[in-house]
């Protein structure tokens, strides 16, 4: 089970010194990367010595707060490179052609998907973890 679905109707994330120091942490990670506009949560647990299930769970603490948004990256298994980024797995189109490798995917698993997060640099400079995981 997703931890951060166990605390979706609460209006804070439980106040456990793991969870906040989690947060301080991804949050660190999201401000010194200020070029970024989009992270890959495997990117950030590696980065962070976290697994990638903990990472996803600060994640969606900070997509409730409006710091980041998932998205959908769509990319080429043969190559992995882009091929589009998509607000639903209900927007990503039936076949998506590949500059590089010169074929069209379909979705017969010829592509790979992955959530990838957009930052809001506004809401994420203002935003106050203190506040958030009281």
């Amino acid at each position: 089970m997703y931890s951060a679905n166990w605390f979706r109707n609460t209006p804070h994330p439980p106040s456990s010194p793991r969870l906040r120091e989690l947060l301080r942490q991804v949050l660190f990670y999201l401000k010194s990367k200020p070029d970024e506009n989009e992270v890959v949560p495997k990117f950030i647990a590696k980065a962070i010595n976290e697994s990638e299930v903990s990472v996803f769970t600060a994640l969606r603490f900070l997509e409730r707060a409006g710091v980041v948004e998932p998205w959908f990256g769509v990319f080429c298994k043969a190559t992995d490179v882009p091929l589009g980024m998509f607000p639903t797995l209900e927007k990503i189109p039936k076949e998506l052609p590949c500059d590089v490798c010169d074929e069209q995917h379909f979705r017969d698993q010829s592509y790979k998907v992955e959530i990838v997060y957009r930052i809001n640099r506004d809401k994420l400079e203002g935003f106050d973890p203190q506040a958030f995981a009281a």
